[in-house]
């Protein structure tokens, strides 16, 4: 039986580590908690500092793992990497991780390459710029990134600084228009799969996320997206994997990639909003490309995706439970936490409830069932 290392075992790893369990792998994992939350669902746990690349393989070198990964956390990924060289298995070079977890070089890269970019900073001190966007220069999650007034400034750079693994924030001119994730499977130089999103925000909604994913792109903006997507893969010169990437459109149609990731989507985007979105677990045909079972003509044509809508419910406090009031639309609802768990802070993505996920391929149509569907569900507190 073949041997899977899966780096980061937290409440957001279950549902991949037992989709792995069910395509016949002994997982082994590592987390930095004792007790993390997929620890019960692993054949062997460890419990390391999963940056202490060196110690782990000192630990774990005896062992013939097929695969090391981590699906969904670039931290993860990058322990995952550093492992996958030290154990002789694939893994991207220093330059190319850098592009995907460094603001700055993804940014230089794109200059360099020719893509459409904005004019941008980054460093240690920077000054108070307005109609700019700050991020701390290496982080995920949408955390410590922000727009402020210069009276503000200095606590939210501090913030930013504090939050990037480097120590630096990035800075950036601001780009009106609407935000999108492209995610896709890559296999032998080709995207055989891809998912768009478009990112609606909404404000002063109780209860409820400020995005809402929406697969409902036309056929032709589809392909302005892959074939941006295709040549970023092709100039970085990645052949397989699972990506994700966020762009946003400006107002004269112009694409502008400003984030991407060598893995797929976190906080339960990738097992379950996108697995919903294709009627097919990405996560499998992950593990047959990093195995070498892929079967290529097994995919169906990405022109054929339905409509999704996804949406999560949260709230600062001790969540109790979800009351759901009757309605006639259908819909899918997946509970993420345990009753009476205590919400640390609304802000962060980690502290997400449940996803209510809407098919129909009427897009005003979605959006008119959102509407009521929320309505219908109460976050108690």
């Amino acid at each position: 039986m073949k041997k899977i290392l899966y780096i980061c075992c937290g409440i957001f790893q279950k549902k991949i580590i037992r989709t792995i369990k069910k395509k016949g792998f002994t997982v082994y994992g590592i987390d930095e908690r004792e007790n993390a939350e997929s620890k019960n669902l692993l054949d062997k746990f460890y419990n390391f500092k999963i940056q202490d690349s060196k110690k782990i393989f000192s630990k774990l070198k005896k062992i013939n793992f097929s695969v090391i990964m981590s699906l969904n956390s670039d931290v993860g990924f990058n322990s995952a990497n550093n492992l996958s060289k030290l154990f002789d298995l694939e893994f991207l070079d220093k330059k190319k991780i850098d592009v995907f977890l460094k603001k700055n070089k993804l940014n230089i890269f794109l200059k360099k390459n020719k893509f459409p970019y904005k004019k941008f900073f980054y460093g240690s001190f920077l000054g108070y710029k307005k109609n700019y966007i700050y991020k701390p220069n290496s982080s995920s999650g949408s955390k410590g990134i922000f727009i402020t007034t210069k009276k503000k400034f200095e606590n939210f750079f501090a913030t930013a600084k504090r939050l990037s693994i480097d120590n630096k924030v990035f800075c950036q001119e601001i780009i009106d228009g609407k935000e999108f994730s492209f995610d896709c499977l890559v296999y032998n130089n080709e995207i055989i799969d891809f998912i768009i999103s478009e990112k609606i925000k909404i404000k002063n909604i109780r209860y409820v996320s400020q995005t809402i994913l929406l697969s409902s792109i036309k056929k032709n903006e589809r392909e302005k997206f892959y074939n941006l997507i295709k040549k970023f893969l092709e100039k970085i010169k990645i052949n397989q994997g699972i990506f994700h990437f966020e762009l946003i459109r400006d107002k004269n149609s112009n694409l502008f990639i400003i984030d991407v990731a060598p893995r797929g989507p976190g906080f339960y985007v990738l097992e379950d909003y996108l697995n919903n979105i294709s009627s097919r677990n990405w996560i499998n045909d992950y593990l047959d490309i990093v195995t070498n079972k892929f079967n290529k003509q097994k995919f169906q044509s990405f022109y054929k995706k339905p409509h999704l809508i996804h949406f999560i419910v949260k709230k600062n406090g001790t969540y109790k439970y979800i009351k759901i009031l009757k309605n006639n639309l259908k819909y899918k609802i997946t509970y993420f936490i345990k009753n009476n768990t205590q919400i640390i802070s609304s802000k962060n993505d980690s502290s997400r409830i449940a996803s209510i996920i809407i098919k129909n391929r009427n897009r005003k149509k979605l959006l008119k069932d959102l509407k009521v569907i929320k309505k219908s569900f109460i976050a108690k507190y």
